[in-house]
């Protein structure tokens, strides 16, 4: 590759680490091509991608990014997923035999590869989203329960009144409303 084809793959480089919020520098050594296919295959779906790209031209373009340089990273076979979902990026590396991850940046903030199986951890965005609405949800549920309860407390009592009124009370005797004097 011409020293001007470098340069350019450098600089594409940089713009993409730029643009994402995680990246994630693997060690794929020993890693057969049909398991590689399979990784980016599953990295794709949460829409992420995986480049292999020599380690001096890597260092370059995280020398000229926003990304701090940490030289753990660079170790073995080097590979990077990039990409805007942390987890689900985390995730698919952490489950995938053969691949080990040397550490990551996410948002400004580099990440120790012992933390990667941690964040792996953490439910999806979607299941979050959905604790989250449950948990707002829950005590306007709470409320219309009691206000039910007491409308039915109400409505039980109402009907025990309307009872006596038909029926007289325990002693037999009938209401005034029906026009008959309860005696003492």
């Amino acid at each position: 590759m011409k020293l001007e084809e470098k340069t350019k793959v450098v600089e594409e480089l940089r713009e993409k680490i730029d643009s994402v919020k995680g990246l994630w520098f693997t060690d794929f050594t020993g890693l057969p091509v049909a398991e590689m296919m399979k990784l980016r295959r599953d990295l794709r779906e949460g829409s992420l991608t995986y480049h292999v790209i020599k380690k001096s031209m890597l260092k370059r373009a995280v020398e000229k990014s926003k990304v701090e340089e940490n030289n753990e990273w660079f170790e073995g076979a080097c590979g990077v997923c990039m990409g805007d979902d942390v987890i689900a990026g985390s995730r698919v590396l952490s489950a995938f035999e053969g691949i080990k991850v040397n550490g990551a940046w996410f948002d400004g903030k580099a990440i120790p590869s012992g933390n990667i199986k941690d964040i792996a951890k953490i439910p999806g965005r979607d299941v979050l989203i959905g604790k989250l609405l449950s948990n707002l949800n829950m005590p306007i549920v709470s409320f219309i329960g009691t206000l039910r309860d007491i409308l039915g407390r109400m409505v039980y009592v109402l009907d025990g009144v309307r009872k006596v009124k038909i029926k007289g009370d325990e002693n037999g005797n009938k209401s005034r409303d029906e026009g008959q004097e309860i005696s003492s």
